[in-house]
């Protein structure tokens, strides 16, 4: 699968990632790939990869804290408010191309 990120294209893919520290994805910024272990939350997992991949590109230095803060926030917004994301966000009135 292909993702943009500030006019950057990034690989999607799903790997068995092997390890015992538990990480279930990952993003590598040498590459523009995230990767997602089949057992991973999926969604939430992509959303935190994809921050990743916004700081990289942005040229931004987060912790794993942070980045972690933000991804369960932006989920939780997301999931709570799944109609006005839907009608303001993604709605076809609105300009996806932004």
């Amino acid at each position: 699968m292909r993702l943009r990120v500030l006019g950057e294209d990034w690989t999607v893919r799903t790997e068995v990632i092997t390890g015992t520290d538990g990480t279930r994805a990952y993003c590598d910024s040498q590459t523009r790939e995230i990767v997602l272990d089949p057992d991973s939350s999926g969604r939430e997992d992509l959303l935190h990869e994809t921050i990743h991949a916004l700081e990289n590109c942005l040229n931004v230095c987060l912790s794993e804290d942070q980045v972690q803060a933000l991804s369960r926030g932006l989920w939780a917004v997301c999931r709570d408010n799944q109609e006005l994301m839907r009608d303001y966000l993604f709605g076809a009135d609105q300009d996806t191309q932004a």
